[in-house]
């Protein structure tokens, strides 16, 4: 098994109640509990963007790395990121 830790994850949300579940991981550090019951010490860093498609670019830049969005930004994503 294979396992790199890192200090920060950077996740993205929008401002909608439909992302309320983020904001209730933010609010409650849910990220920095769970990863600390497995002995790492990441935290999160909490983006918002305003679309999915800020989102899906930000992704693609490198800038996040974990975002909420909807299939067809899914599907944006996987038609410009390589086979692996």
């Amino acid at each position: 098994m294979v396992r790199a830790e890192v200090s920060e994850v950077r996740i993205a949300r929008q401002p909608s109640i439909v992302h309320l579940p983020l904001v209730v991981m933010e609010q409650m550090k849910l990220f920095e509990k769970h990863a600390a019951m497995r002995g790492l010490s990441s935290t999160a860093t909490w983006i918002t963007l305003t679309s999915g498609g800020a989102s899906t670019d930000a992704m693609l830049a490198g800038s996040v790395d974990l975002v909420t969005s909807g299939a067809s930004n899914l599907l944006l994503l996987w038609e410009k990121t390589p086979a692996r």
